[in-house]
């Protein structure tokens, strides 16, 4: 499984990266071929600048921060046994006394988390609601993937601490550092999809 899921992740880098070579050549000879189109070369001068004097930022954003906060919570998740008691309760399975509290006490969690986020962005005056007291934009529509994020590690970690699938918080600890290590097969996907995207934006801007 992790092996095909390895070679998805090359195979997906690996078109990005001839689609990203494809768009510095196209780039290179429209530019020269008809300069009056208004797309900028990314082999000028100009082009080199802005490729390397941007790479990081580009890179940094705030998705790479969401695809570290999910990959952990998906981490904690994972190990914590949640997924399985949820589908066993879907299809009508009886679940042992300890699942049962465990799920009731991760359900309770979910509540609260809930009632939180409500008195903090749903009522007047919330503090995450933005200038004009709106949603969106403002502080509550650019932490909504945190917040996804940090409720789906606490619910799981509740449930595996509480139904002993995890033995204490190093364990939680742990099966976030394996879902941080999940993560690495995603990341060079990420950097040059993103490097692409700005690539374009660059040339047809």
């Amino acid at each position: 499984m992790r092996h095909a899921f390895l070679n998805i992740c090359f195979k997906a880098t690996l078109v990005l990266a001839v689609a990203a070579a494809a768009l510095v050549l196209y780039s290179w000879i429209v530019a020269a071929v008809e300069p009056s189109s208004g797309v900028r070369p990314l082999l000028g001068a100009e082009g080199v600048r802005w490729f390397f004097g941007n790479f990081a930022a580009n890179v940094s954003g705030p998705p790479l921060a969401w695809l570290v906060l999910c990959s952990m919570a998906v981490g904690v998740f994972a190990g914590s046994g949640l997924g399985g008691a949820a589908e066993s309760l879907f299809r009508g399975r009886s679940l042992g006394l300890r699942s049962s509290r465990a799920l009731a006490a991760s359900a309770a969690t979910l509540v609260l988390i809930a009632c939180v986020v409500v008195l903090l962005a749903f009522v007047p005056r919330a503090v995450l609601l933005g200038v004009g007291g709106g949603l969106c934009p403002g502080p509550f529509s650019s932490a909504v993937v945190p917040m996804a994020a940090f409720a789906l590690a606490a619910v799981s970690a509740v449930y595996g601490l509480a139904g002993g699938t995890y033995a204490g918080l190093a364990d939680v600890y742990n099966h976030m550092c394996r879902g941080l290590s999940a993560l690495a097969a995603v990341v060079p996907v990420y950097v040059m999809a993103v490097e692409l995207y700005y690539m374009f934006v660059f040339v047809f801007a």
